[in-house]
């Protein structure tokens, strides 16, 4: 299966889909902000980066996504976002985003958008 990295400042919420990705078979790394995020990519090479949009740290979910792709510039991203707006939306048009989760969300939507943006053959693990 692939390998996630899984970027959320809420504990809970980081662990509960982190388990649910896992059950999936998906091996996932986790952080709470973009330092965390960075020291996981040691030696962690991630098919998939879900972020949540507004974290409470010095950047946001997009701003991640630079950093990491400056090590994986291939590196697929989704945004979660628990304030969903027209603003927003322009904002990532374009940005290479390539889907916005709205929260609350059921485990079948994270499963389908990872399924989807992955394909329908996730990259094997060496």
């Amino acid at each position: 299966m692939a390998r996630l990295l899984l970027v959320d400042d809420e504990p809970r919420f980081r662990s509960y889909l982190g388990r649910i990705l896992e059950s999936d078979g998906h091996e996932v790394r986790s952080a709470a902000d973009e330092v965390g995020a960075l020291e996981a990519l040691e030696g962690f090479a991630p098919d998939l980066l879900i972020a949540d949009w507004m974290l409470r740290s010095k950047t946001d979910g997009l701003g991640l996504a630079a950093m990491v792709r400056r090590r994986h510039p291939e590196l697929a991203v989704v945004l979660i976002t628990g304030h969903p707006t027209d603003e927003l939306k322009r904002h990532l048009a374009g940005r290479n985003i390539a889907a916005v989760l709205e929260k609350p969300f059921s485990t079948s939507a994270i499963r389908e958008i990872v399924q989807r943006v992955l394909g329908p053959a996730a990259p094997e693990q060496d």
